[in-house]
């Protein structure tokens, strides 16, 4: 008995640390990949040992015992698994709302000068260089968290024709 406790203990610690390894990457390839593929290694890991230390009449002893903590790792790994899903799910639903923000922002800019004679050509012109940077250029900037300073300056032009803007009185 104080043998399988030890090796049940053995294996808990180490699903543990298994754990801490994947809080730190936290990259999608680590829990695609390297969650089942080092799941089922630790499993066979563990199995083997169990198997060389312990007889055959000693594992029939904690079969049941067994088979609940079994269950149980199964029911931590199902959760874990579940929580994966949705903070994946919640953060595509956030870029999403992100790029229907800057989307709708921007169709904003372009009605607002329609009504502008004196600057609409820039603007929308403007407009269309920072719109063409950012899917060309700005994605690729995305994934290490930076911002191309190439569409910085096409943003800051858009706003420089706008602020260039002096209406000529109140109604304006």
């Amino acid at each position: 008995m104080n043998r399988l406790r030890k090796i049940f203990q053995w294996y808990f610690v180490t699903a543990i640390i298994v754990a801490i390894i994947i809080a730190v990457l936290h990259k999608w390839y680590v829990y695609l990949f390297g969650i089942p593929i080092l799941a089922a290694a630790l499993i066979n890991i563990g199995f083997i040992f169990i198997k060389q230390k312990l007889s055959v009449s000693e594992l029939k002893e904690h079969h049941e015992i067994a088979g609940f903590i079994v269950t149980t790792l199964g029911a931590i790994y199902g959760v874990i698994v579940a929580f994966t899903i949705v903070n994946a799910q919640t953060h595509t639903a956030l870029l999403r709302k992100g790029i229907q923000e800057e989307a709708y922002m921007a169709a904003n800019l372009y009605r607002v000068s329609e009504a502008i004679v004196e600057i609409k050509d820039d603007v929308q012109s403007s407009l269309s260089d920072y719109l063409k940077s950012v899917i060309d250029q700005e994605w690729a900037f995305m994934p290490k968290r930076k911002e191309n300073p190439v569409t910085l300056e096409k943003l800051k032009k858009i706003w420089d024709v706008y602020y260039s803007y002096d209406p000529g009185n109140v109604d304006e």
